[in-house]
Parts: structure tokens; C-alpha cells; sequence
């Protein structure tokens, strides 16, 4: 995050992978979850894409919020309940 992002409190979107490393503080996924990650990862990108309608610019607070959350209840869905229940108690 550059200096102007954090005065501003913009940040630019980094995809899946930040979204994943913020909800699962450091929690190991299987390889078939890593797998899945990459292919949420590959839909945020494009969701951004069609999003921005392939405009120069970063997408505003809304729009990040909103595939944040998508993305955020993606990747919930993709793990065990035990993994679930490890979070919740965190």
C-alpha cells in the first residue's frame, strides 16, 4: 500500500488470496483448497474486470466491499465444519 492509498484509507484490490489471509489468520488449506482459492481468486479478478467495464481506474470502497464479501463467504463455504468451528473460537 503506497503512501497515498493509506492517507486517503483507499486500498486497491488484491483478490481472493488477501481476502483469504485476513479470514483465516494463517489457518493451512488442503491442496484441494488452495485449488479452490485459485479459482475464487480467478472469479474476483474477472468479476473486477466486468466490474470496472475494463476501466483504468480502482474501484470504489463499494465495489471493493462487495467482492470482498462475496468472496469472503466463498471461501467460508469451501472449508470443513471443523475448520469453521477453529474460527469461530478464534
Amino acid at each position: 500500500m503506497t503512501a497515498d492509498e493509506e492517507s486517503s484509507g483507499s486500498r486497491s484490490p488484491a483478490g481472493a488470496f488477501s481476502v483469504a489471509a485476513r479470514l483465516l489468520n494463517g489457518m493451512t488449506l488442503t491442496p484441494g483448497q488452495t485449488a479452490q482459492l485459485r479459482a475464487i481468486d480467478h472469479k474476483y479478478q474477472q468479476s473486477l474486470h466486468t466490474m470496472l467495464k475494463g476501466a483504468p481506474r480502482a474501484p470504489t470502497e463499494a465495489e471493493r466491499a462487495q467482492l470482498d464479501d462475496t468472496t469472503a463467504r466463498e471461501i467460508m463455504e469451501m472449508l470443513t465444519p471443523e475448520q469453521r468451528t477453529r474460527l469461530e473460537r478464534k
